[in-house]
């Protein structure tokens, strides 16, 4: 996943899973989230977040 400011680019595999603005109620530093719906399940070993490498 890439985050640009309010801008989310999510490519698993290599492929463009989905690229979202949020427009409404941006987190602009300090948040990570994960969120699971109906009735689903996350396991996760390790989560690491570090800034994307300048272009």
């Amino acid at each position: 996943m890439t985050a640009i400011g309010n801008r989310f680019i999510v490519t698993p595999n290599g492929r463009k899973m989905f690229d979202v603005t949020d427009e409404l109620h941006p987190y602009l530093n300090g948040v990570i989230g994960l969120s699971v719906r109906d009735g689903g399940h996350i396991s996760c070993r390790e989560i690491k977040a570090a800034p994307s490498p300048a272009s």
